[in-house]
């Protein structure tokens, strides 16, 4: 282990190699019998809540003292994970098991964060554990200020996302793959939510025919719609040309994004506005 010399300086003693980290000069001795590690503080990056957590450098200290490179670790209490993690990050293989929810989850958690290829096991009705979620449509009512209130339902879902041994390189293809079925789910749903409200607007209309007022009315609603069309459209390609001036860093890529889909959204209000004007042309 680590001696640092005294005043951090180095001592030129003849046949003495010496070294030099970030805090000064020091030479390298046989490990004492008292390990002087620091506990994982409260504001550390390390810490993850679990009550028993174990300082990964103690781990990391253990696993080098007692095993070599491509040997196997066992921990069949492993909590939150601190050795499995000091055993992945030095080249052991390993086994971890817990009974405990939360000392699973937070285990998971810090090998996905190292990129750490693992396989889950659980045996839960010896089965492994799907990612999945599964919503329902089931009604909609137009509010008095014209907007559109949908009830939806959530009737399955399961946050984990483990099929077998999914190599690290396949697991964000498989995350995309899962994030497009939901986002079909919900484009099918803003589907069933426009021709409602079309459909809405359509009965508004058929009901005003017997009003003596009514065609005053449509020629202000068209006013209106109008209008309102007109202002999306300038959002529009006010939104399109600021896109063109984002440099390509990860940061940008990000905002590009949270652009494109206020585009898409604002593309979508369009196409019902248009759809109620049609309807008002038809009068």
């Amino acid at each position: 282990e680590k001696s640092y010399n005294r005043n951090l300086r180095p001592y030129n003693f003849k046949g003495v190699s010496e070294y030099k980290d970030e805090y000064g000069w020091y030479t390298l001795v046989n490990m004492k019998d008292v390990w002087t590690i620091d506990m994982v503080g409260r504001t550390s990056s390390e810490r993850n809540g679990y009550a028993t957590q174990k300082p990964l450098e103690l781990m990391e200290r253990i696993v080098r003292a007692s095993t070599e490179e491509g040997d196997i670790c066992a921990d069949f209490f492993c909590g939150s994970g601190s050795l499995i993690e000091a055993a992945s990050k030095l080249g052991r293989s390993w086994l971890g098991c817990d009974n405990e929810q939360l000392a699973v989850s937070i285990a998971r958690k810090r090998l996905d964060v190292r990129v750490s290829d693992f396989v889950f096991m659980s045996n839960k009705d010896n089965l492994r554990l799907y990612e999945r979620l599964k919503a329902e449509f089931h009604n909609a009512d137009m509010l008095e200020n014209g907007k559109l209130m949908v009830c939806c339902g959530i009737t399955e879902f399961e946050p984990e996302l483990d099929i077998g041994h999914v190599p690290m390189k396949m697991k964000d293809a498989l995350q995309k793959e899962y994030r497009d079925l939901i986002d079909g789910l919900f484009d099918k749903m803003r589907a069933n939510d426009n021709e409602l409200s079309t459909t809405e607007f359509r009965n508004m209309v058929n009901g005003m025919k017997d009003d003596p007022g009514s065609r005053d009315k449509i020629r202000r609603e068209r006013i209106n719609l109008q209008s309102k069309i007109q202002k999306l459209r300038d959002e529009i390609a006010t939104l399109e040309n600021n896109i063109g001036f984002f440099a390509a860093s990860k940061q940008s890529d990000l905002l590009k994004a949270e652009y494109e889909k206020k585009i898409a959204k604002i593309k979508n209000d369009v196409k019902v506005l248009e759809a109620k004007m049609k309807i008002l042309n038809e009068q």
